[in-house]
């Protein structure tokens, strides 16, 4: 059967299906891409995280000599204030408005001391948290009072 012979409403619906397959295109290749960045980033901050956790035991406080930085203060102390709410990157630099390097930067150095975890939000996002280390480490400097009652 020719092409010509085909009725006109098949045609028309064969028409906008392509028509609307190469309109979404663009914004598909745009999404994968993201997916694909996100995995990455994943990757990439998972491995220090789980190689850092494995061999510290999480019932053992952070040493309260470790020396921190300015940002990893600021850092810290913003977890300290959301002590069990998981924080984005988004929206610690909403807060904190650190140049991305510097956030980055204190972000990993905390991670690899074992004083936040990282966990995965279920559209790929990247969340960190306060660990037992750093909230240990937080009840040592005096960042997270303790109150004793007698």
């Amino acid at each position: 059967m020719p092409l010509s012979e085909l009725p006109q409403s098949i045609l028309f619906v064969v028409f906008l299906s392509l028509f609307l397959l190469i309109g979404i295109y663009p914004a598909w290749k745009r999404t994968l891409a993201r997916l694909r960045k996100l995995l990455q980033e994943a990757s990439n901050t998972e491995s220090p995280e789980e190689s850092f956790t494995t061999t510290e035991p999480a019932a053992t406080a952070a040493p309260p000599h470790l020396k921190l930085d300015d940002y990893e203060l600021l850092v810290l102390g913003r977890f300290v204030q959301q002590i069990g709410k998981p924080l984005s990157r988004k929206q610690l630099d909403a807060e904190l408005h650190l140049e991305r390097s510097d956030l980055n930067h204190a972000l990993e150095s905390l991670l690899k001391r074992g004083l936040l975890q990282v966990s995965m939000t279920s559209f790929f996002g990247i969340r960190f948290q306060l660990s037992a280390a750093g909230r240990a480490y937080g009840v040592a400097l005096g960042f997270i009072p303790q109150v004793h009652g007698n």
